[in-house]
């Protein structure tokens, strides 16, 4: 089954609801919210996740500073110059940043500065609402200039990280684009990629978005540093630092 992304502009709803009727908790910096509570929720789960992504996140950072010289890099980003901001938006995503501008609150959440991860719940507001964005196959939604990602049913179907058989078939360094998408199918892919929508540079709904590989490859460097799914491919191939993946390039 293939899942998609989606990136939510705007959700109206007639609901509201105080902060003292969601469950919350922490890891490290980042929030989580309508998770649960105890040691079977999804909240404990995101508790054992989060330090993981942020250990990857730190050396897809690390990574980042050879530029060119890391064949994934050159994959996605194209050009050194790229490799300052790159870097930065994955230290962001592991230090946890502020991300939403001051004082542009959402209306049924509040107003978070800090990451926050929420969970589709029907207790949460606007349940109804987020339910239909979500849909059957999306695996999580944000909203823009917010490092405020809710967690769609499929994303609890994932595994954790990508594995030797998501890597993509290579021929003639070109990607089988049936095989494309697996390497994205894991809760980790699946959070830089909503976590990209937050940190990085100026998009808008005019943007076209590029997710297949083979077109996140052909990206000009400007464009690449743009596109959110470059971000998502890079760590995923980084994480799971397969020669089959980075050798082609």
């Amino acid at each position: 089954m293939h899942f998609q992304y989606l990136l939510l502009l705007t959700v109206t709803v007639g609901i509201s609801i105080t902060h003292a009727q969601q469950s919350f908790s922490t890891s490290g910096a980042y929030g989580i919210r309508y998770c649960g509570t105890g040691p079977k929720s999804k909240a404990a789960t995101l508790q054992s996740l989060l330090p993981k992504f942020q250990g990857l996140l730190r050396l897809v950072q690390a990574d980042a500073q050879n530029a060119t010289k890391s064949q994934a890099f050159r994959a996605f980003f194209k050009s050194s110059p790229n490799a300052p901001y790159v870097r930065e938006v994955f230290k962001h995503m592991a230090d946890g940043r502020p991300a939403m501008i001051p004082g542009e609150g959402d209306a049924n959440f509040g107003n978070f500065e800090k990451p926050n991860l929420v969970c589709l719940s029907p207790s949460m507001p606007g349940y109804g609402a987020l339910k239909q964005q979500c849909g059957s196959t999306s695996i999580a939604t944000t909203r823009r200039n917010r490092a405020f990602v809710i967690l769609c049913d499929p994303f609890w179907q994932l595994n954790e990280e990508p594995h030797s058989l998501d890597c993509p078939v290579v021929s003639h360094n070109v990607f089988v684009q049936n095989l494309d998408d697996r390497i994205l199918q894991n809760q980790f892919a699946a959070f830089v990629h909503e976590m990209a929508h937050a940190y990085t540079m100026s998009w808008t709904p005019a943007d076209k978005a590029t997710e297949g590989i083979m077109d996140c490859v052909n990206l000009n460097p400007a464009a690449s540093v743009k596109n959110v799914q470059s971000y998502a491919l890079y760590a995923a191939s980084k994480s799971y630092d397969s020669l089959q993946f980075t050798e082609a390039w």
